[in-house]
């Protein structure tokens, strides 16, 4: 099955914002929901088995740089996954 244009890397909307302020500017920012993200592996008869959102612990936090990302725990730092084919 032919997969379709992924259109929607397009029309999404973008925000222009400072990554942190000591940015030299503004960066473009992409609102991009999983289940569109994921759309495009699953039409192609992909299948998730496997997906994690490790966050880094109140430990690992750095309380001299209070904006430092180490210091929420409750974000995750990325999200991993994994996809297989249906066999």
């Amino acid at each position: 099955m032919p997969l379709p244009p992924s259109s929607f890397l397009i029309c999404l909307a973008r925000t222009k914002d400072l990554c942190d302020r000591n940015s030299r500017g503004q960066k473009y920012y992409f609102h991009r929901p999983l289940h569109e993200l994921f759309a495009t592996y699953f039409r192609a008869g992909l299948v998730m088995d496997a997906l994690e959102e490790p966050a880094f612990s109140k430990e690992q936090g750095n309380p001299g740089m209070l904006e430092s990302h180490r210091n929420f725990d409750q974000l995750p730092a990325i999200l991993a996954f994994r996809m297989k084919r249906v066999v």
